[in-house]
């Protein structure tokens, strides 16, 4: 009897104890989980939430490929989907938008072109005196493709970003757009001396013609 109860004694202890094993770990797995996800940060585990962004900014360009009477705005524009060539227009959207939980002011916005665009109407840098929670500034920007002699002229094709960037206090945040441009080659046209040269040839060529035919009828009338 002593003995099974000795035995019955050590099945518990070992039952209380793997319990609280199981117990703590479940406890240390919650402590370590991440927080929740916040405007698509979470912080990694056992670390704190990170602080929340206020400022969000995207770019966009429109796409030339949509024949459509709305406008259809992408992230970028590779090479795969259009190419655009000199002198082309390329159309951008800002938007900027406050995300945090407060009004914010003198927000200065800064869009960057590549060397292979040049603006052509809208505003490159701006300020937004103030923006409140969720609102949402828009803005269009124009830009052109320069000429071909501005291009890079070891490679027909090049592709590069456009930046803007948003700064309101020690907070900022920037974005992309990607446009990719097509240099068409220049015919070679023939030298002007060749022409020039061609042209004396056949020139004289008729006038020696003419001269010749002048100079039989002349000599047949003589003989009449």
């Amino acid at each position: 009897m002593e003995n099974t109860l000795t035995y019955a004694n050590k099945i518990g202890a070992a039952i209380i104890l793997v319990s609280g094993l199981l117990i703590a770990a479940t406890s240390s797995t919650f402590a370590a989980a991440p927080c929740p996800a916040q405007y698509g940060v979470a912080a990694p585990y056992g670390g704190e939430c990170p602080a929340v962004g206020v400022i969000q900014i995207n770019k966009e360009v429109l796409d030339p490929t949509e024949k459509i009477k709305e406008k259809e705005w992408k992230d970028n524009i590779p090479a795969s989907i259009h190419k655009f060539s000199p002198g082309d227009e390329i159309t951008f959207r800002l938007r900027i938008k406050n995300i945090g939980d407060k009004t914010l002011d003198k927000i200065q916005v800064t869009d960057t072109l590549p060397n292979l665009l040049e603006p052509v109407s809208g505003e490159f840098s701006f300020e937004i005196k103030d923006l409140k929670v969720d609102q949402v500034v828009e803005k269009e920007l124009k830009a052109r493709v320069v000429t071909s002699d501005k291009l890079p002229q070891d490679k027909l094709e090049t592709c590069d970003f456009n930046v803007a960037k948003a700064v309101t206090g020690d907070k900022n945040d920037e974005d992309k757009a990607q446009v990719c441009v097509e240099r068409k080659p220049i015919k070679a046209l023939p030298k002007a001396g060749s022409q020039n040269t061609v042209l004396a040839i056949l020139m004289l060529s008729v006038i020696g013609f003419v001269g010749t035919k002048l100079f039989s009828l002349k000599s047949l009338k003589k003989i009449a």
